[in-house]
Parts: structure tokens; C-alpha cells; sequence
């Protein structure tokens, strides 16, 4: 991984986080599976900051998060970030990865 990361909750990132109501949004570099660094597993994070739970991760993965984020994620996460309250909550519900 490259310098300059942070970690919120299992996720390694390189690039800030943003806050939706109670949920902390981002863009994952790497999981950290208790040390092991995993950075296959990147993509898009939403978490539930109130209950200190993932809500759902992996969304827009690229093949190794081991560079940081692509366009794509950004892109994505932009999208996300315009979403209205129901989109987002749909996005939250529908997502294959989803742990609600």
C-alpha cells in the first residue's frame, strides 16, 4: 500500500471519507482482514457509524486497490454521494453486498 492511508473500521484508504446522516462513505484501497492487508478487496464502503457496523462494501471493485482509487470509483462515489435519501437507501438495500 502506498503512504499516506488511513483505516475506518476494516478498510484502508487513501482517500477521505464522507458522512451521509448516520453512514460513513468511502472508497477502500485494501481490507484488513485482523492484519492481513487484502487489496483485491477495494471498492466503495458504506458503513453505519451509529451501530459501528459495514453495511455493505466492494461496490465498483477494480482488480487491486494497491494504487488507490480509479476514475470509475470516483465517478461512482460522486453518483452516490448525489443519490436522495431514498436512492441511497435503495442503492443500500438492493446491493449484492449489502449486510442489512
Amino acid at each position: 500500500m502506498k503512504n499516506g492511508y488511513t483505516q475506518t473500521g476494516p478498510f484502508i484508504h487513501s482517500y477521505r471519507t464522507h458522512k451521509r446522516g448516520k453512514y460513513i462513505v468511502g472508497i477502500a484501497d485494501a481490507y484488513n482482514a485482523m492484519g492481513l492487508i487484502g487489496p483485491e478487496l477495494n471498492g466503495i464502503f458504506v458503513l453505519d457509524d451509529k451501530e459501528k457496523q459495514v453495511v455493505l462494501d466492494c461496490e465498483c471493485p477494480q482488480q487491486s486497490g494497491y494504487f488507490g482509487p480509479n476514475k470509475a470509483q470516483y465517478d461512482r462515489l460522486s453518483a452516490i454521494l448525489l443519490m436522495t435519501d431514498d436512492e441511497f437507501q435503495t442503492f443500500i438495500n438492493n446491493h449484492e453486498r449489502t449486510r442489512l
